[in-house]
């Protein structure tokens, strides 16, 4: 490969990842669903508070089965559910992610007593468990969700370590 075309090339990914703070990261970690800019500035979005839910909001022009959190006009997560919800939905879900992303984290939280897949299923109908697998990346973190029977949930969220940093910038 030549150096113009290189320089070429650098410059078009350069411009596709977004603006660049002053500390050399992207305003916009990533793009999720085709809509939001996760880590970006919300105020071109419409956003309608979810009632006695702090931070969350709905997008009054976008899908409504997806929530945004939302910390000091920056986008901080989305959050799409989707259905139906099930052992099954929940393994092609797990299986179409670990072919991008390999295998994740499992954070699953079920009760001592739910040892098996029908133990778990009635933890998950009662509230008390939910089936989780994180895959973290450079900056965000994507999340397959299942707490309710009906319905998985996929999630992008800003790294931990990030939301601390954004906080801390803003005072």
């Amino acid at each position: 490969m030549n150096l113009p075309r290189t320089v070429l090339l650098l410059t078009a990914a350069m411009a596709l990842t977004g603006p660049v703070w002053g500390d050399g990261e992207t305003a916009c970690r990533k793009q999720v669903f085709g809509d939001y800019c996760l880590g970006g500035d919300t105020s071109a979005l419409r956003l309608d508070p979810v009632p006695e839910v702090d931070n969350t909001f709905t997008d009054s022009a976008g899908p409504g089965h997806t929530r945004l959190e939302v910390v000091d006009d920056t986008l901080v997560a989305v959050e799409r559910r989707v259905e139906p919800g099930g052992w099954r939905e929940f393994d092609r879900w797990l299986k179409r992610l670990e072919r991008v992303y390999r295998s994740g984290e499992d954070n699953s939280t079920f009760p001592r007593y739910a040892a098996s897949r029908s133990s778990k299923l009635n933890a998950i109908r009662s509230g008390r468990g939910s089936a989780r697998v994180d895959w973290p990346q450079g900056g965000w973190t994507l999340s397959l969700i299942w707490r309710e029977p009906d319905a998985i949930h996929l999630r992008y969220a800003v790294s931990d370590a990030d939301q601390d940093r954004l906080s801390l910038d803003e005072l």
